[in-house]
């Protein structure tokens, strides 16, 4: 930021309303930058997870969600710009591109991205919206019951990889592009039933029980004076 350019301005957890495009769109910047010199509007994502890499783009185009915050940015701070540039923040998780990865475009590419936004959130609403299953649905409150993501689940359990097997290597690549949604659907129905249980719907060959209290010695130094006694 120029301390000589008092259109420049910084912004930090900015929540984004998009209400004007669709009701109910709204988000969270991490931090919004302004830069009129350069005629450019920055926008921060910062993931402080160490386990999931992030990339700014998929599949050639800029990460979807990372396009809603500079669109969110754009509506929001009315600030005249010819480029958007995203970055995306990660210092805890490896990434071949480093901690911080950016990726810059015009401002005047936000228009397709708008209109197709609002196509997508209004398919949302329809009662016959398709289900679309992928790495994000680890993130899904809805997976527990998802069918889509039930299917996927049953099917990658059935895949068999040993050494002594001829198998595909493309399919053990898919595989383990969903194991981690594997895994959050186990947690997720476990906690599911655990809750379930707790308000008296405990599901039929599972019981609740109490769990086991591990002791503690408050003062360690009283356990060889009770063993000398």
């Amino acid at each position: 930021l120029s301390n000589q350019d008092p259109d420049s301005f910084l912004t930090v957890e900015e929540r984004l309303d998009l209400s004007n495009l669709h009701p109910g769109l709204f988000g969270t910047a991490d931090a919004i930058i302004y830069q009129p010199n350069l005629k450019t509007l920055h926008v921060v994502d910062y993931k402080h997870g160490q386990g999931i890499p992030v990339d700014v783009m998929d599949d050639g185009k800029p990460n979807v969600q990372l396009m809603y915050y500079g669109l969110g940015a754009l509506e929001q701070t009315k600030a005249p710009c010819e480029f958007v540039s995203l970055h995306i923040v990660q210092p805890r998780c490896h990434h071949p591109d480093g901690p911080i990865r950016s990726v810059k475009f015009q401002a005047v590419d936000m228009i397709d991205f708008a209109a197709d936004l609002v196509d997508y959130a209004i398919l949302t609403e329809s009662p016959s919206a398709p289900l679309k299953a992928g790495d994000w649905c680890r993130f899904c409150p809805a997976a527990v019951k998802c069918p889509v993501v039930r299917d996927r689940a049953l099917a990658i359990s059935k895949q068999e990889f040993t050494p002594t097997q001829v198998y595909d290597p493309v399919k053990l690549s898919e595989t383990l592009q969903w194991l981690d949604v594997v895994e959050a659907f186990i947690k997720n129905v476990r906690a599911f039933a655990y809750a379930e249980a707790e308000r008296g719907r405990t599901p039929p060959g599972f019981k609740l029980v109490e769990k086991r209290a591990n002791r503690k010695w408050v003062d360690e130094s009283k356990v060889g004076e009770l063993a000398k006694a």
